[in-house]
């Protein structure tokens, strides 16, 4: 029963993070001009890890530090978004994005946030 549980809130919570409420808050705290929340979904990808509680949100993007910046505040703002709908405060970042050295692969750069969900 739990890991039915635990698909429906990955599915939830990848739902919500991919939102036009999620992407716009994005875009307006960095103040970007040049994408839309639409286009700012389509470039987020969010995965399970292992099954898990734990979930890695993951962003491509040209600039690698852009897509690093996008990641991390995706999972801030999605955090803060949560919170304030469900008054639940039981989320928190496990890993931010970093700018690695080398690209991850030859197409745009991809950065991940990972976030757990605590409790039940």
């Amino acid at each position: 029963m739990e890991i039915l549980s635990n698909e429906h809130l990955v599915k939830d919570y990848r739902e919500l993070i991919k939102s036009k409420l999620i992407t716009k808050a994005v875009i307006e705290e960095l103040n970007l001009k040049d994408i839309t929340p639409a286009a700012l979904s389509s470039k987020t990808a969010v995965e399970s890890k292992n099954n898990s509680r734990v979930l890695e949100i993951k962003v491509k993007d040209i600039d690698p530090v852009r897509a690093k910046e996008l990641a991390n505040t995706i999972c801030q703002v999605f955090i803060n978004k949560y919170e304030d709908l469900t008054k639940i405060n039981n989320i928190s970042i496990v890993d931010v994005a970093e700018v690695q050295n080398s690209p991850i692969e030859p197409k745009p750069s991809l950065y991940k946030c990972q976030y757990t969900r605590g409790g039940s």
